[in-house]
């Protein structure tokens, strides 16, 4: 009897032991924003017809990375002219952390901007509401684009990190047809008659031949597009699995401080506000 007791005692511990062994240990960010002092956020790049989606994508992200409240953001000053990528003239490098307190540049540019707008074939679903069914179609909106983002140090230009995200969206709304549900089959005559009786006013696209300014699903789509990649960028800055941020000191401090605390760093031009 003893020794099944004995046998019992040295099992539990054995697996409270491996228990012990398999817990998940805390994951630290991709790069640690926590300890660094400020970041310069250059204009996006844009070659895409949308003229707005390179300061879509940094407004996006500049707000996530407030929210993360891990490192204050500034307006980084104007390049030198005609300089697609200032991060390599040590100039202009050493104006940025001289005006702004910056030891990281954040650089970014987006591309291959495409929507697509389309009608599914009509249908019959089962209705939720009445349970029974009904005929109708879908109109779908899809928007794809791809962003690349840097971290660049101010000492030398050197990227630090990168990034290159594709982002996805896609809405859609469900417009019902005058046509029984308990019909199993498609009119004689077709679809066309009845879906001109109750099919949206067409989308027409703006100046810029896109449809996200006129069509309001295709600009949720966009939305949903930047959203995903912002996402995905602001992942590598977070810890995993009860990670916690080293603490600060005065000369690293918190983002989002108030200006004058003892831990705060001296207001510098162009703060970009945290977004709650």
């Amino acid at each position: 009897m003893k020794s099944r007791i004995l046998l019992l005692a040295l099992a539990t511990v054995t697996l409270a032991v491996a228990s012990a062994g398999c817990a998940t240990k805390p994951k630290p960010p991709v790069f640690n924003l926590y300890t660094r002092a400020r970041i310069a956020v250059l204009p996006f790049g844009n070659p895409t017809k949308d003229a707005d989606l390179g300061g879509a994508v940094r407004a996006a992200l500049v707000a996530d990375l407030g929210r993360m409240n891990a490192v204050p953001l500034v307006d980084a000053p104007a390049g030198p002219a005609a300089t697609a990528s200032p991060w390599t003239d040590a100039a202009w490098r050493k104006t940025v952390a001289d005006a702004t307190g910056c030891d990281l540049i954040l650089a970014g540019s987006v591309a291959n901007y495409r929507e697509e707008l389309k009608s599914e074939e009509p249908k019959r679903v089962k209705s939720k509401l009445t349970y029974g069914s009904r005929w109708g179609w879908a109109d779908v909106a899809s928007v794809h684009l791809d962003a690349t983002v840097m971290l660049l140090s101010a000492a030398d230009g050197k990227v630090l990190w990168t990034r290159a995200v594709p982002g996805d969206g896609k809405q859609g709304r469900w417009i019902e047809l005058p046509w029984p549900g308990d019909t199993s089959g498609a009119p004689p005559e077709g679809w066309d008659k009845l879906k001109a009786q109750v099919a949206p006013a067409p989308a027409v696209p703006g100046p810029d031949g896109l449809l996200r300014s006129t069509e309001p699903m295709m600009g949720r789509a966009r939305a949903d597009a930047i959203d995903e990649i912002v996402r995905t960028v602001t992942t590598d800055f977070a810890g995993k699995d009860g990670w916690e941020p080293p603490a600060r000191t005065a000369q690293n401090p918190p983002a989002g401080l108030p200006a004058g605390s003892p831990q705060a760093p001296a207001a510098a031009p162009g703060d970009l506000p945290s977004k709650e």
